[in-house]
């Protein structure tokens, strides 16, 4: 604005030293040369005054979008492990034994208590004896076993996820399979 109006003294000026200085001018030819001079000013704040609209307009939807993202950012789902427990089985089965059970009532009842928004990933394994497709198999019913334990105890369906690893991702010594025979229950929130 400052700027405008500074070429409007800059322009008046020179129009006034161009007048003083080719001799004297009429009255109407001044008008004339300044009223021409005036309308490019009038026309130049208009388009800044629509540019002006538009950057607003920008503005509120940047500022618009950046509250959607915020908003999107907030709900997204970044987990963090909160817990873990590891249930083993014996070769080819897929049962639960007594003591695994007793290890998923303890993570039930911790998991009751403390009444969080949690998630459970339920990931069966199995140890590298057997076929690559037995031990996806069996990988998957170890899963599901401790899965539909888990819901007979209250864990609600729509907070566990269920995973087969087959042989995959062993673990301990080689040879030493009895740590591969098991379902790793991991608590994310």
């Amino acid at each position: 604005m400052l700027n405008r109006k500074r070429q409007i003294i800059g322009l008046s000026a020179i129009v006034l030293l161009s007048l003083g200085l080719g001799g004297c001018a009429t009255t109407d030819y001044v008008d004339e040369k300044v009223a021409a001079v005036q309308s490019q000013v009038t026309a130049h704040d208009q388009r800044l005054g629509a540019l002006d609209g538009k950057v607003g307009q920008l503005e509120s939807h940047a500022t618009q979008t950046d509250a959607a993202l915020n908003k999107i950012a907030a709900g997204k789902f970044v987990y963090q492990k909160v817990a873990e427990e590891t249930v083993l089985f014996d070769t080819g089965s897929f049962a639960l034994k007594p003591e695994e059970t007793t290890k998923l009532d303890q993570l039930v009842g911790r998991l009751k208590a403390e009444d969080k928004g949690v998630y459970v990933e339920i990931e069966g394994f199995a140890d590298p004896r057997g076929t690559e497709r037995k031990n996806r198999e069996l990988s998957l019913r170890r899963a599901r076993s401790v899965y539909n334990y888990m819901r007979d105890q209250g864990v609600a369906l729509n907070r566990m996820m269920l995973f087969n690893q087959g042989e995959e991702h062993q673990v301990g010594a080689p040879g030493d399979n009895a740590d591969n025979r098991r379902v790793v229950i991991t608590v994310v929130q």
